[in-house]
């Protein structure tokens, strides 16, 4: 019951909790659109390795669960 109201409070004012990143986003869009590709690279990059990291991680964790 305490669970629901406060999900229910946090997803009702979802929208609230965007506005300091939209803020960011447009007080940085000048350096955002002049290094947008480099950006996009670090973010891709960055999630393959995130990606690797967690999948080598899991594997480890189960092959030490199942002993």
């Amino acid at each position: 019951e305490n669970l629901k109201e406060i999900s229910s409070f946090l997803l009702d004012h979802l929208s609230f909790f965007f506005v300091p990143a939209g803020v960011g986003l447009m007080a940085y869009m000048g350096i955002l659109r002049d290094n947008w590709f480099e950006i996009g690279i670090i973010s891709l990059i960055t999630t393959v390795i995130v990606l690797l990291i967690t999948g080598y991680s899991i594997q480890l964790l189960r092959k030490r669960w199942n002993k």
